[in-house]
C-alpha cells in the first residue's frame, strides 16, 4: 500500500501512474512497458500535421484510399488485401491517420481496419481519438466500441484516460463503468477505493457495490481484498464503507473494525465509517470496549465536543438493544437538546408514557430527524390526541420537504380504523398537494379495502395531477381492486398524457391484459 498516495487518480508522476496501472491491470512496474503504448510502432505517424506522402503510392496505400472512399474500387476486396498483409497495411493506415484533415467517419473506418489486423497498434490511436471526443463533447461511443475489441478490451487505454487530470472529471468518471463491468477481477480496483479525486472515488465505489450485488464471484474477490486492507490497518474510510455495503462483517474483520472505531489514533473519518458499518443491522453483541467507548463519549464532560457527540451517536446506534436502552436511561437522553442523540433516544429508548407526551414534544422540535424518530414509534392503538397531532403534522406546509409529512400520513395508517376519518379528510381535501392526497388514499385502502371504489372514482376525476399522483402512489399495491384497475385502464385509453404512467401501474399490478 505504500506505493499509493491520496491523489493517485490525479497524479502526473510517472512512478505513481505506473503504480496505478500495476494495481489495476497487473502489469509489472519495474521495467514494464506503458500498457497504453504497447504495440505502438517506433515510426508511428503521430504529428497532427502529417500528410500523405507525395511519392508514388504503394499498393497498400491505394487500398487504404479505397477504404477511405477517396478513389473508386471494391471496398471488400481492398479490405481483404489489407487484412492479408498486416505488416504492410498497418504502417500505411497509420500514415493516413496522421492526416488530421480526415473526418471522424473516415478515421473510424481506418481504425476499424487497424483493430482487425494489428489491434495493439490501434490502441494509442484509439486513446487519442477518445481523448479528443471526451475533451470536446463529441460522441465517444464509436471509439469505445472499437476499444472493446482490443485484446484487453481497452482496459489499459481506459485506465490511462481515467488517470488523465486534463480531462473533465465527469468524462473520466464515465470511463470507470466499462472498466469495472468488464474486469474479470474487480478486486484490482480495491487499492483505489477511498483515494484520489472524490468524485471519481464515489463513482468507483458505487460501481463496485453494484458489481458485487450482481456477481457473487466478484463479491467474494472484493470482500477478500477489502478485508486484507482493513486487517492491515491501512484502510481509508471508503474501504470500510464499501465493505459494509457488500456483505455482513464478521470474525477478525469485525474485531479489527471495532478496534479502529474505538482507537484514539484512528483518523476521524475512518472512525466514523467504522461506527456506521457497525450500526448497520444485524447488530452483534456489544463488546466491552465498545460499550466503554460509548459511555465515555456520552459523559457530560465529553458531550460538549462536536466530535464526541458524533462518536456517541454512531456508537449508540451500533449497540445492541439492551445496552442502548440502558445508556439512554443512564444519561437521560430523552431530555437532551442534541438532536442526533435525541432522535436515537426516541428511536431506541423505552417509551413507557401511555399518553405519549414524548410525541408532542418531538413534533415541536425543529429537527426533522427528531420528528421522524418519534413518528416512527407510533402504532395502534392511537388515542385521539395522537391522531390529532399526526393530522396537524400531515397538513402543515412549512416542511421544506415531504419526508416528515409523508411519515405522519403513514403513521396515521398504522393507527388503523381510528384514523380512517382524518385520512379520508386528507384524501378529499382539494387544497392539499396531489402527492399528499394520494398518500392518504393509499392508507385509506390499506385500512379499509372496501373504500377502494372511492379512490378509483377520485382517480377518474378531471384533475390530471391528482390522477397521476394516485397512479404513482398506488403502484405498490399487491392486490388492487377491480375498480382501481378499471380506472387505470380508462386513463390509459382516454388521457393521452396519462397513458404511460397508467400502463406502468397496470404492469406493476399484473393487470395489463385486463384492459383488452
Amino acid at each position: 500500500m505504500g506505493a499509493y498516495s491520496t491523489s493517485l487518480l490525479d497524479s502526473t508522476s510517472p512512478v505513481l501512474y505506473h503504480a496505478l496501472i500495476a494495481s489495476i491491470a497487473g502489469v509489472s512496474v519495474l521495467g514494464g512497458p506503458n500498457p497504453a503504448a504497447v504495440g505502438a510502432p517506433s515510426g508511428r505517424a503521430s504529428s497532427p500535421s502529417s500528410a500523405p506522402s507525395s511519392t508514388a503510392a504503394a499498393p497498400e496505400d491505394n487500398d487504404v484510399a479505397i477504404v477511405l472512399d477517396e478513389v473508386q474500387g471494391d471496398y471488400l476486396a481492398a479490405r481483404a488485401r489489407l487484412e492479408a498483409s498486416p505488416a504492410l497495411a498497418a504502417p500505411a493506415i497509420e500514415r493516413r491517420l496522421g492526416d488530421r484533415t480526415l473526418d471522424p467517419a473516415q478515421r473510424r473506418r481506418l481504425l476499424h481496419t487497424l483493430v482487425a489486423i494489428q489491434p495493439l497498434r490501434a490502441s494509442p490511436w484509439l486513446r487519442d481519438e477518445l481523448r479528443v471526443a471526451l475533451t470536446t463533447g463529441q460522441d465517444d461511443a464509436p471509439w469505445r466500441s472499437l476499444l472493446s475489441r482490443l485484446p484487453d478490451r481497452g482496459e489499459a487505454t481506459l485506465i490511462d484516460l481515467v488517470g488523465d487530470p486534463k480531462l473533465p472529471v465527469a468524462a473520466r468518471a464515465s470511463l470507470l463503468e466499462p472498466l469495472v463491468s468488464a474486469s474479470s477481477n474487480p478486486a484490482r480496483f480495491a487499492p483505489l477505493v477511498g483515494r484520489g479525486n472524490r468524485q471519481l472515488e464515489r463513482v468507483l465505489r458505487r460501481l463496485l457495490r453494484s458489481r458485487a450485488k450482481l456477481d457473487p464471484a466478484a463479491r467474494s474477490q472484493l470482500v477478500t481484498a477489502l478485508d486484507d486492507q482493513i486487517s492491515a490497518g491501512l484502510a481509508p474510510a471508503g474501504v470500510v464503507l464499501l465493505r459494509g455495503a457488500i456483505g455482513s462483517i464478521t470474525g477478525a474483520t469485525r474485531a479489527k473494525i471495532i478496534e479502529l472505531a474505538v482507537s484514539a489514533d484512528t483518523p476521524f473519518d475512518v472512525a466514523v465509517a467504522c461506527l456506521s458499518v457497525l450500526a448497520a443491522p444485524p447488530r452483534g453483541p456489544s463488546p466491552p470496549e465498545f460499550l466503554a467507548f460509548a459511555r465515555d463519549h456520552l459523559s457530560p464532560a465529553r458531550r460538549a465536543d462536536t466530535s464526541s457527540t458524533i462518536f456517541s451517536a454512531f456508537a449508540l446506534a451500533a449497540l445492541d438493544d439492551a445496552d442502548a436502552r440502558a445508556l439512554i436511561a443512564e444519561f437521560d437522553l430523552l431530555d437532551t437538546e442534541e438532536p442526533r442523540l435525541y432522535a436515537l433516544a426516541l428511536g431506541r429508548g423505552s417509551l413507557d408514557d401511555p399518553a405519549r407526551a414524548w410525541l408532542h414534544d418531538a413534533l415541536d422540535n425543529p429537527w426533522p430527524e427528531v420528528q421522524l424518530a418519534a413518528i416512527g414509534r407510533i402504532d395502534a392503538p392511537c388515542d385521539p390526541s395522537v391522531i390529532a397531532a399526526l393530522l396537524r403534522t400531515a397538513e402543515r406546509t412549512d416542511d421544506p420537504g415531504p419526508t416528515v409529512e409523508r411519515a405522519a400520513i403513514r403513521s396515521l395508517g398504522r393507527c388503523g380504523a381510528d384514523a380512517l376519518k382524518p385520512l379520508t379528510a386528507l384524501m378529499s381535501n382539494p387544497a392539499l398537494p396531489p402527492w399528499k392526497r394520494a398518500d392518504a388514499a393509499t392508507q385509506v385502502i390499506l385500512v379499509a379495502p372496501e373504500r377502494a371504489d372511492d379512490v378509483a372514482a377520485m382517480m377518474r376525476g378531471p384533475d390530471d395531477s391528482v390522477s397521476l399522483a394516485l397512479l404513482e402512489a398506488l403502484r405498490s399495491l399487491r392486490a388492487p381492486s377491480d375498480a382501481l384497475v378499471d380506472s387505470a385502464c380508462h386513463l390509459r385509453s382516454e388521457r393521452e398524457q396519462l397513458k404511460a404512467p397508467a400502463r406502468r401501474s397496470l404492469k406493476a399490478w399484473g393487470a395489463l391484459r385486463r384492459c383488452e
